[in-house]
């Protein structure tokens, strides 16, 4: 897996809506880091995404 980087102040992304629910203590996660990297949240969400995609495991957990 690939090392897991989010540059601080890049949240200027094309966006497409994404309608999950989150976890609360993992929507407490993700506002921490969009505080620390000073980007939205939709931002952290997009690299988390990206970090992960490549990986079988995580791709293997959507139906098909």
């Amino acid at each position: 897996m690939s090392k897991f980087k989010i540059k601080k102040g890049a949240s200027r992304i094309t966006r497409i809506k994404l309608h999950v629910s989150i976890e609360g203590s993992i929507a407490v996660d993700l506002a921490l880091m969009s505080e620390w990297s000073n980007n939205n949240k939709n931002y952290v969400v997009n690299e988390l995404l990206r970090c992960s995609s490549p990986d079988a495991q995580f791709m293997a957990s959507f139906p098909r």
